[in-house]
């Protein structure tokens, strides 16, 4: 069936190309009628010559009635051969017509058969590009029109005309064998443009279906995006009660040290489960819509600086001294800020880990006009050969046993991997078994920034945020619609001369800012009756500098820049942990 399918089209398109050219011969042929009309009219038969023209002028019109009705028809395998012999019929009848000419127009005045024969050679000169495409309806076109005049030619008396008639011969010859080569130069034409039409049909078929599963799997991404953006908060609001909850009793002084000995275990466990959470929930968004990097300005030394005081209490804890080298001329540049510190964090967390005593040293260092190369460097463990294979493998790491000592999941890495790959960058390890290990990578950035004091030493014993906490004494708003969750705020702010209001929900919370001044709200973004982002809409409408911190388990990009877009100042993510909202509330509380 296929074969007749493309047996089929190639016929389709030899008629298309066939009745492409009947227009244009129609005309020619018209056109010879009436310029032999004009110039025989006087010289013969008047009736003959009539009876002549009319006959042709007959034909001329069913080629052209045919013509019409081929380009309003639907051609079919059934009704293709038809068209093919009325053609073929009409052509015939055509050549015969023209060539009788020479029976009844001869002997007479010799210039104006000159004419005739000149005019009849154009015809069937253009006649092998019109029917070039059918080499048997062109030979027998040719024939039935230039054999009456060979013969009569030859058998003339006329001095030359003999000479004539051999020329006529040897033309016919001649064109029936050029128009060969054009019927199958035609003809490859043909089954080549077939060919290409047939491929781009299937291309056309495999880039639909290609649309199809890309359009199939940006359906299944945006639903696995919705579920992880689900489960991220539905993880997420549980753990924020369960460390937050844990940091306030750390502050206790009434607890005996068993006890606390148990809440430090549950919120070290707590911190564990939320870095897991982050880094699967992070491992998935890259793998369902790849890392979108957002440029910012950014100062790299205050930047290290940050991220090595957050984890100044796991370094702390284990008695390590962490040092930052900054070997640079300058410290600002347009980069992702957020993924640059996902990356020094856990390589600096794997530091940490791995290292029993010594020394964990970042230096940042510029190695062109673009390119920056971050270097973690600990005194820990090690690695051998074999084990460096096995890192930037998810949930793989160095000691795969079931008796390794240390635990973790290898996501950090590779996402780290990833981020850096997005940066257009690199990350490597250079280690030694027993002597310590040096994390790696280097990223293009574009440097925008002023001259940096150096180098930094960090102070492990400095004075901690509490004390200029306390100086604040402020009153801020928070709009949470969890109990649960007003109580690890509250718990938190407990001591630190902060009052807290308590709205239940973002309409409450509109109501209670018409009512009093507030110096910094806390504005959770999923609420009953008004979410949060509806609230700040409005409050910003009554006030537009009043600092608005969003407090939320959504913590998805399109969350934050949501928030963002809105009016609020920041996005905090729960679980929340006390240096950043003590942090977060010294950088927008304006003091007296």
């Amino acid at each position: 069936m296929m074969k007749h399918g493309t047996h089929f089209i190639i016929q389709a398109k030899r008629m298309d190309y066939l009745f492409s050219g009947l227009a244009s011969g129609i005309i020619a042929i018209f056109m010879t009628l009436a310029v032999l009309f004009l110039v025989l009219k006087n010289q013969i038969d008047a009736d003959s010559l009539s009876f002549w023209m009319i006959v042709n002028l007959i034909l001329l019109s069913l080629r052209t009635l045919l013509f019409f009705f081929y380009k309003r028809s639907t051609i079919t395998p059934e009704n293709i051969k038809t068209f093919f012999y009325v053609f073929y019929f009409l052509a015939m009848l055509t050549a015969i017509s023209l060539g009788s000419s020479a029976l009844f127009i001869f002997p007479q005045n010799v210039p104006y058969q000159m004419v005739l024969v000149f005019m009849i050679i154009t015809l069937t000169a253009g006649g092998s590009i019109s029917l070039g495409s059918y080499i048997d309806i062109f030979n027998m076109y040719i024939l039935f029109i230039l054999a009456p005049f060979i013969y009569v030619f030859s058998l003339s008396d006329v001095d030359g005309f003999k000479t004539l008639a051999f020329v006529l011969f040897v033309y016919m010859l001649l064109l029936s064998l050029l128009t060969k080569k054009v019927s199958q130069s035609i003809n490859k034409n043909i089954i080549l443009a077939y060919q290409n039409d047939d491929l781009l049909t299937k291309l056309q078929e495999k880039t639909d279906m290609a649309n199809k599963e890309r359009d199939k799997a940006n359906e299944l991404a945006n639903v696995k995006s919705k579920f992880l953006s689900n489960m991220s908060h539905e993880l997420r609001t549980p753990l924020n009660s369960i460390i937050g909850f844990s940091q306030v009793l750390q502050r206790s002084k009434n607890i005996p040290d068993k006890e606390k000995n148990y809440i430090d275990k549950i919120n070290l466990s707590g911190a564990h489960l939320l870095k897991l959470i982050n880094s699967i929930l992070d491992l998935s968004k890259i793998e369902v819509q790849g890392v979108k990097l957002e440029k910012t300005e950014i100062d790299l030394y205050k930047l290290a600086n940050e991220i090595i005081h957050q984890l100044a209490p796991q370094a702390s804890a284990k008695k390590l001294e962490m040092i930052l080298h900054y070997n640079n001329d300058t410290r600002n540049y347009m980069a992702d800020g957020f993924r640059i510190a996902q990356v020094l964090t856990n390589t600096l967390s794997n530091a940490i880990k791995f290292t029993q005593k010594g020394t964990i040293t970042l230096s940042i260092e510029k190695l062109s006009e673009q390119k920056i190369r971050f270097e973690v460097k600990d005194s820990g463990i090690g690695l051998t050969p074999e084990q460096i294979t096995r890192l930037f493998q998810p949930f793989s790491q160095a000691d795969n046993s079931t008796t390794r000592e240390y635990g973790g999941t290898g996501l950090g890495l590779v996402i780290s991997k990833e981020i850096v790959a997005m940066m257009d960058g690199r990350i490597w390890v250079e280690s030694q078994i027993g002597t310590g290990s040096s994390f790696i990578f280097e990223v293009n950035l574009d440097e925008i920034g002023p001259k940096c004091d150096l180098p930094f030493h960090l102070n492990l014993e400095s004075d901690t945020l509490e004390q200029k906490i306390k100086a604040l004494n402020a009153t801020i708003l928070l709009a949470e619609d969890s109990k649960t969750n007003q109580y690890v705020i509250i718990g938190m702010l407990d001591e630190s001369n902060i009052h807290v209001d308590v709205a239940d929900n973002g309409q409450e919370a509109i109501e209670m800012f018409r009512a009093k001044k507030y110096d910094l709200i806390l504005m959770d973004l999923q609420m009953p009756l008004m979410n949060g982002y509806e609230a700040c809409k409005i409050i910003r409408e009554l006030d537009a500098t009043v600092p608005i911190l969003a407090l939320s388990a959504d913590v998805m990009q399109e969350d934050i820049n949501k928030a963002i877009a809105v009016g609020m100042n920041a996005h905090l993510c729960k679980p929340l942990e006390l240096h950043v909202l003590y942090s977060a509330l010294l950088q927008y509380i304006k003091t007296p």
